[in-house]
């Protein structure tokens, strides 16, 4: 086996280079370095450590294994392809693990089983693909996940059902196309979940039904064109169901009654021509209904479907329904449509000003 020599580090940049251990705050930094390996020389006392904008690679086995009391490790900005489950050994107190802009193509299983008190894990803007049902083995204490602008098409059955302290997942900007029944399993304490800018198309019966203490939902930008009734049974807590951008055409009768604590509600730019009272009566008022804005709207809207809409805006129960009602329907379509769905009054209390030719409510 051919051995390549050791090449020396160098400093690339002598203006923002980082070389220092803060004794006082137990701070260790090695940045701007061209570092291509984990440095031998951290002190074992450190607390922090941060290696960020270097070229490492990989991690070896047991490489942070001396540093028992360190809190948080930056790894941010490197060239990271491999990660094992020993990399991490003896980070028994880390709290922190910052991951991001790497290139990291999956999580193995079981890669993070040494980390019990980590809190916070970020691995943004990586190349992630795959993950394993025991990608997240370990991490007890983990109370927030990133993992947005991935490229990960699907979530396994349980790969999160370790993580019941967790109160923020971020699965933004990825490729996921499906999400089941356990796709969110475990995830008991989850407060807020994002899955804005994928692909997913179906929202199946129960698919949140652990989700008992959610309270923003963000499916904003997928390709969502079904959506099942009891899809979001379970999320009592829920206040914030964010679903624009997508392709929904309908809704089934009383979807929405399970969301008993709900605040709001954008269903903008769907292919939505109708909206029946009965899928709201339930729900708690006042009630922000988000269903168009003036940028434009793709809901062919039948305005004689939204009648009630208009009457509870003008009652205050309703407290925002954008719709650009001389776009909705056929012209004269309904005497309901005759009126701007907003009084002048409301529109500038909330938005200062009112456009009366289209209804429009806007801020100067």
């Amino acid at each position: 086996m051919a051995f390549l020599p050791r090449v020396q580090a160098e400093c690339t940049n002598q203006d923002r280079c980082s070389n220092k251990y803060n004794t006082e705050h137990r701070v260790y930094r090695r940045t701007y370095w061209n570092l291509t390996e984990v440095p031998r020389d951290i002190p074992a006392e450190a607390l922090e450590v941060h290696l960020y904008i270097n070229r490492i690679t990989s991690v070896s086995p047991g490489a942070f294994s001396h540093l028992s009391q360190c809190k948080l490790l930056s790894l941010k900005s490197n060239a990271l392809r491999t990660i094992s489950d020993d990399s991490f050994l003896g980070l028994k107190s880390l709290e922190t693990l910052i991951l991001n802009y790497n290139r990291l193509p999956a999580l193995p299983a079981k890669v993070f089983s040494h980390l019990s008190k980590c809190k916070h894990l970020e691995i943004n803007f990586n190349d992630i693909k795959i993950l394993t049902a025991e990608s997240f083995t370990g991490l007890y204490s983990l109370e927030a996940l990133s993992l947005y602008n991935n490229d990960i098409t699907t979530l396994p059955p349980g790969v999160f059902s370790s993580l019941s302290q967790c109160k923020r997942l971020w699965l933004s900007n990825n490729k996921i196309s499906t999400i089941t029944t356990n796709s969110f399993t475990g995830l008991t304490s989850l407060e807020l979940l994002r899955l804005e800018h994928n692909s997913i198309h179906t929202l199946p019966a129960g698919v949140f039904q652990d989700l008992s203490e959610c309270k923003t939902l963000d499916l904003g930008s997928n390709a969502i064109s079904s959506v099942a009734s009891g899809c979001f049974t379970g999320l009592h807590s829920l206040e914030e169901l964010i679903l624009y951008n997508n392709k929904i055409p309908s809704l089934p009768p009383g979807v929405f009654d399970p969301l008993l604590s709900v605040k709001s509600i954008n269903l903008f730019n769907n292919q939505l021509s109708t909206l029946s009272p009965d899928d709201f009566i339930h729900l708690s008022r006042p009630l922000k209904l988000i269903l168009s804005c003036p940028d434009g709207d793709a809901n062919p809207w039948d305005c004689s479907s939204l009648c009630w809409v208009k009457h509870e805006v003008q009652h205050g129960t309703i407290t925002r329904a954008t719709v650009d009602v001389e776009s909705c329907g056929a012209p004269g379509e309904s005497l309901c449509c005759a009126w701007p769905l907003f009084t002048t009054m409301w529109c500038e209390k909330n938005y200062s000003q009112c456009d009366h030719h289209t209804s429009f409510c806007f801020s100067p």
